[in-house]
C-alpha cells in the first residue's frame, strides 16, 4: 500500500534525525549562475531579484524531506525569488529572454521582459490596452503576435491585434479582427500565417468564426461560412497534412478543420481533459481534471484515442512542458479547480512517452494554479512562475522558481560550438561540437508561449544526423506543417540524455526588421469602411459650430456601485446587477462658447468599436457647474450636481462595429450650463450618463486613451458637436 505524502513524511521524521539532516544537506545552494553549462553538481538557480529568496510559507519545510532521492532521479528546485508581477502570460523570445505580463491594472498591461542571463527585468507596459486572457505566439520574424483579450472587469472580448518587437521592446497595434475574442487560441501555419479559433465576444456569446491573419499584408480573413462554437481556449494542433485538429472547450467534441475548404469534420467525442501538448511529430498528450491521461495520433487520417497510465494527482490548470529528452513535465494545478492553496498540487510528475508511465519528482515551493506559467528555458531548465489575480484567489504569487530536471545531474553536458542562426525546412546544416562522437539525438523545440495551462507555441521535432569530426550534419525536418516557420531551440543530447544549452535557430520566414505600417487598415472581411469622422452635421445659417472631444484620462470614466473605473478602451453603461448604479462621465474641455449664447443644437456622437445588440435605456444630464473638474475617486459622476435639463435615450437598434452614432441632441443641457452667471468661454462641461434599463445592457463608446496611444489618425473619443448663436 502506498503511503500518502503526509503520512510518509511523519514516518521519515519519526525514524531518523540523521536521515532528516541528510535530506536538508541535499538542499544546499551551489553557485548562482545564469544559463548553466555544467550540471555535474547541484545548484540553486539564478541570482536573486531585489530581495532574499521568499520563504515557503505555504508548505513549510516538510517537503524537503521528500527529496531523499538524488537529484539525478527527481531534479531540484531553486529557491523562491521575488518578482515584480504575477506572471499570467509568458513567451520565450528569440533572444532567450521572456516576455510576460500580469492582469490589467489601471488600464495598463503591466508587461515585463526578463533576462535569465542577467536576472534583469525591463518594464514594457502597454497603455492603454488589454492583453489579459489573449492568445500569443512567436511569428516567423521573431516578433510576438497577440490577439484578443478582454475589457477590464466586464469580460467582453476585444478585436485587437498587437505585435511586440523584442529587438527594441516596442509594441505596435495591427489590424483588428472581425470578431472580438476573450480566451482565443492561435496557431502558426506552414505559410507563416496565423489562424485563431474560439473565444467569447460577450459573456453570453462566443466567437464561432475562425479567422486567419497575414503578417505580410496586416489583414484578417474570416471563414464566414464555417461557424463552429469551439468555446474558450480550445485545444488546437496542426496535423502533418496541414489540417487543424480542434477539441472544443464547450463539450470536448473533436473536429478536423480544413483551411483549404473551410469544412469541419466531426470525430468522436474526446475524454474530458484540461489541456494538451504536442510531444512528438503528430502526437498529442491530453491530461488534467482527473488523473487520467490519453494520447492521440494525428498522423492517422481519422485520429483515435489511446488511454495511458494515469497521473498520481488530479490537476486543474496544470502546466505541461515537453523537455529536450522527449519526456513531458507536468507542474502545478489544483485538485478541485479552485485557487485554494490547500488544494494545490505541489508535486510535479514526468511522463515517459516510450514507457507511457508517470513518475513523481520533487515538490515545488509555491502553488502554481490558475494564471501561472511553465516555460522551458534554452539551458534546459524550466521556469515556473505566477498564479493568482482572480476573484477566488486568496493569494497572488509574485514569485518564480526554476526547476532543474534530472538530466542536468547526470554528468557534463555537451556543447554546441557553432550553428547557423537561420535555415529552412528540409535543409542540411552543420553543427559544430567537440562531443560529436557521443551525441545520441538532435531535437528542435519551438519557442513556447503559455497561458491558462495552454502552450500555443511549443512542439517537439527530432532530427536525423550523421557524426563527423567535431561536427554533426543535421537534416532539418522537412514537413512545414509540423515545423512551421519560426524560432526553435536546437538541443543536442549525449548518450546519457544530457542536453546542451540550446542554440536558437530561425527555420523559414524572415528575420526581425521594420514592422509593417503602423496604421490599422480595415480587415478584408469587414464591409463597412472605417470612418475617420462622424457624419457631417450641417451648421444652421447664422450660427457658429464647435466640435469638442474627450481629450485625456480622467475625462472619460465609468462608475459602478460607487467605484470609479477610468476607462481603458471604452466608456460603457451597465453592470451585472443593475444599470441604475452605473454611470459614465464625459468631460469636454476648452468650450469656447460665450455665456448666454443660444444653443441651436448639441449632438453627442460616439464611436462604436464593436457590434452591440442589447437594448439600452439611459438618462443624460450635465453637471451644473461653471467649470467642471476632472473626475476622480473623490469626485465621481454620481457626486456631481446635475442640471435640471435631462434627455432620455432608448434604443434596441443594433450598432455596427467601427461606426459613429449620434446618441442624442443635448442642446437643452448645454443651454442650461452656459446660461449660468459664472460661466465663461473656455471652461469645461461634463455630461453624466446613467443607466435606467435592464442589467447587462452594454453599449461601447470608444475612449480617448486609445487614440493618443495609437496615433492612427482616427479620432474615436466621444464628440460633442454644438451649434450656437451669440
Amino acid at each position: 500500500m502506498r503511503l500518502g505524502l503526509k503520512r510518509s513524511l511523519q514516518v521519515i521524521f519519526a525514524l531518523s534525525p540523521v536521515l532528516i539532516a541528510a535530506t536538508f544537506a541535499l538542499q544546499r545552494s551551489v553557485a548562482s549562475e545564469p544559463y548553466h553549462t555544467d550540471h555535474t553538481h547541484e545548484w540553486s538557480g539564478i541570482a536573486e531579484y531585489g530581495a532574499r529568496p521568499v520563504e515557503n510559507v505555504e508548505k513549510g519545510s516538510r517537503f524537503k524531506s521528500y527529496l531523499l532521492a538524488p537529484a539525478s532521479d527527481v531534479g531540484q528546485w531553486s529557491p523562491l525569488y521575488n518578482w515584480p508581477i504575477v506572471a499570467v502570460h509568458g513567451t520565450l523570445l528569440p533572444n532567450g529572454k521572456i516576455l510576460m505580463w500580469d492582469v490589467e491594472k489601471n488600464s495598463t498591461t503591466t508587461a515585463q521582459v526578463w533576462d535569465p542571463a542577467t536576472n534583469v527585468f525591463t518594464p514594457v507596459p502597454l497603455y492603454p490596452t488589454s492583453l489579459f486572457c489573449s492568445a500569443h505566439l512567436v511569428l516567423p520574424d521573431g516578433r510576438v503576435f497577440l490577439n484578443g483579450g478582454h475589457f477590464m472587469q466586464n469580460k467582453y472580448g476585444t478585436r485587437f491585434t498587437h505585435l511586440f518587437d523584442p529587438t527594441n521592446n516596442t509594441w505596435t497595434r495591427m489590424a483588428d479582427m472581425a470578431y472580438a475574442r476573450w480566451y482565443p487560441t492561435s496557431l502558426v501555419l506552414a505559410n507563416g500565417r496565423i489562424i485563431t479559433f474560439g473565444g467569447s465576444i460577450t459573456p453570453t456569446q462566443n466567437a464561432v468564426i475562425p479567422e486567419i491573419y497575414d503578417p505580410t499584408t496586416n489583414t484578417w480573413t474570416a471563414f464566414t461560412n464555417s461557424p463552429n462554437d469551439v468555446g474558450l481556449y480550445p485545444k488546437i494542433h496542426i496535423m502533418p497534412d496541414g489540417r487543424i485538429y480542434v477539441v472544443r472547450a464547450v463539450d470536448w467534441g473533436s473536429y478536423i478543420f480544413d483551411i483549404n475548404t473551410g469544412s469541419w469534420t466531426r470525430l468522436s467525442k474526446t475524454p474530458n481533459y484540461f489541456t494538451s501538448i504536442s510531444y512528438a511529430p503528430g502526437r498529442v498528450l491530453f491530461i488534467g481534471k482527473g488523473t487520467g491521461a490519453a494520447t492521440t495520433d494525428l498522423n492517422m487520417a481519422t485520429p483515435s484515442w489511446t488511454n495511458v497510465a494515469p497521473m498520481a494527482y488530479p490537476r486543474y490548470n496544470p502546466n505541461p512542458i515537453v523537455l529536450p529528452d522527449g519526456n513531458v513535465l507536468v507542474m502545478g494545478g489544483s485538485a478541485d479547480g479552485t485557487n485554494n492553496p490547500a488544494t494545490a498540487i505541489m508535486m510535479p510528475e514526468m511522463w515517459n512517452p516510450t514507457t507511457q508511465t508517470w513518475r513523481q519528482l520533487t515538490p515545488m515551493q509555491h502553488p502554481r494554479m490558475y494564471h501561472s506559467i511553465g516555460i522551458l528555458l534554452p539551458d534546459g531548465r524550466v521556469l515556473s512562475a505566477g498564479g493568482g489575480h482572480s476573484t477566488d484567489s486568496p493569494a497572488d504569487y509574485f514569485s518564480a522558481e526554476i526547476y532543474s530536471p534530472p538530466y542536468l545531474f547526470r554528468g557534463a553536458r555537451p556543447t554546441i560550438s557553432s550553428a547557423p542562426t537561420a535555415t529552412n525546412t528540409g535543409a542540411t546544416i552543420t553543427v559544430g561540437t567537440p562531443d560529436a562522437a557521443n551525441i545520441k539525438s538532435v531535437v528542435f523545440i519551438r519557442q513556447p508561449s503559455l497561458t491558462h495551462a495552454l502552450n500555443m507555441g511549443q512542439s517537439f521535432l527530432p532530427a536525423t544526423f550523421t557524426r563527423g569530426t567535431n561536427s554533426l550534419t543535421v537534416s532539418v525536418p522537412a514537413n512545414a506543417n509540423l515545423m512551421t516557420p519560426g524560432h526553435y531551440m536546437m538541443f543536442i543530447l549525449n548518450n546519457n540524455d544530457v542536453p546542451s544549452v540550446a542554440r536558437i535557430v530561425r527555420v523559414g520566414g524572415t528575420g526581425s526588421g521594420s514592422p509593417p505600417p503602423t496604421a490599422t487598415p480595415r480587415p478584408t472581411n469587414t464591409p463597412t469602411p472605417l470612418p475617420t469622422s462622424p457624419t457631417p452635421t450641417a451648421t444652421p445659417i447664422g450660427s457658429t459650430s464647435v466640435t469638442l472631444q474627450v481629450s485625456s484620462t480622467g475625462n472619460d470614466v465609468n462608475e459602478v456601485n460607487g467605484a470609479l473605473q477610468p476607462s481603458n478602451y471604452v466608456v460603457w453603461l451597465g453592470t451585472g446587477a443593475s444599470t441604475t448604479t452605473s454611470y459614465t462621465g464625459l468631460r469636454f474641455t476648452g468650450v469656447n462658447i460665450p455665456r448666454g449664447a443660444t444653443i441651436v443644437s448639441a449632438q453627442l456622437q460616439v464611436y462604436s468599436p464593436m457590434a452591440s445588440t442589447a437594448s439600452i435605456s439611459l438618462q443624460i444630464a450635465g453637471e451644473r457647474a461653471a467649470n467642471s473638474p476632472v473626475f476622480s475617486a473623490t469626485s465621481r459622476p454620481s457626486q456631481r450636481s446635475l442640471t435640471n435639463a435631462r434627455v432620455n435615450y432608448n434604443t434596441s437598434a443594433a450598432w455596427s462595429a467601427n461606426t459613429w452614432y449620434t446618441v442624442s441632441d443635448v442642446s437643452s443641457i448645454v443651454q442650461e450650463i452656459v446660461q449660468q452667471s459664472t460661466w465663461a468661454s473656455g471652461s469645461s462641461l461634463s455630461l453624466i450618463l446613467r443607466g435606467t434599463g435592464q442589467a447587462n445592457a452594454f453599449r461601447y463608446f470608444a475612449a480617448n486613451e486609445a487614440i493618443n496611444y495609437y496615433g492612427d489618425g482616427v479620432n474615436r473619443a466621444a464628440r460633442l458637436v454644438i451649434n450656437y448663436r451669440g
